[in-house]
């Protein structure tokens, strides 16, 4: 027969037993919902104005990117979302979001064409230089088709006109729908009397864009304005740079021009 002592301590073990299993459970219930849970709860925090905010530009930064519910209503492709623009914005990118951009790239157009144009301009999320530059991460890995992003990159004409970061990617990569629009703006800034830059940074900015497209005629212009009254020394030896690549038959690199932007 087993003493008192004995069958304590058999109880207690068995008592034991029986909860230990149930740890385990309860914590993998618990992993399995964290991220639509999270979720929730950083939605619920939001304030009215801010709930208003993320109905008019598709997401708002608070912490962490909250995609709007109303955009995407699936809440895994929401969050899958959200980590990819977190990832994209940090340089991070890594394994799991190239997959899901892969299986994802439908919704993740979708939301890009809603919030592309306002993302660093907007209430939503912090109006700055930075963040304005560092979107374009998120088209550099979001593998969408062409069609897609000569739809993303007129936004950005229409909404910021040439932008470093728009010319940086369209140099990488010549995209060519998007040639029409430069061509035009370029034509402006020929213009005297319709011209929106004092100097003659923006026409540059194009001309070297145009000749990663294709246009053959570049050196052309880009000597005669280098002769203009209105391009500035620093312009002057970017166009010297520019033609030098030209004529080695080189491509022309965003470090190419970037002196430029201390003109801004």
């Amino acid at each position: 027969m087993l003493s008192y002592t004995s069958s304590c301590a058999l109880g207690l073990c068995l008592a034991i037993a029986q909860l230990v299993p149930a740890c385990p459970d309860q914590d993998q219930r618990k992993s399995v919902a964290t991220p639509c849970t999270e979720w929730q709860s950083a939605y619920d925090r939001l304030t009215d104005a801010e709930r208003d905010l993320l109905t008019k530009y598709g997401v708002v930064l608070r912490g962490r990117w909250i995609v709007s519910p109303d955009l995407v209503s699936d809440c895994a492709q929401r969050v899958g979302i959200e980590d990819f623009l977190r990832a994209a914005l940090a340089g991070e990118v890594g394994a799991t979001q190239r997959d899901f951009a892969n299986h994802h790239r439908a919704e993740l157009s979708r939301v890009l064409k809603k919030i592309w144009s306002e993302l660093g301009h907007s209430p939503g999320a912090p109006a700055d230089g930075a963040l304005n530059e560092e979107k374009w991460g998120i088209l550099k890995h979001a593998g969408l088709p062409t069609a897609d992003l000569s739809d993303l990159l007129r936004q950005s004409l229409a909404a910021e006109g040439v932008s470093g970061g728009f010319i940086d990617f369209v140099l990488a990569r010549p995209i060519r729908s998007v040639e029409g629009d430069l061509e035009r703006i370029a034509l402006r800034e020929e213009n005297p009397a319709t011209r929106q830059d004092r100097t003659s940074t923006t026409e540059i900015y194009c001309l070297a864009l145009l000749h990663s497209l294709g246009q053959k005629d570049i050196a052309k212009r880009l000597t005669k304005l280098s002769g203009s009254d209105r391009t500035t020394d620093v312009e002057k030896a970017v166009i010297s740079a520019i033609l030098s690549r030209i004529r080695a038959k080189e491509r022309i690199h965003w470090q190419d021009l970037e002196a430029l932007e201390s003109q801004a």
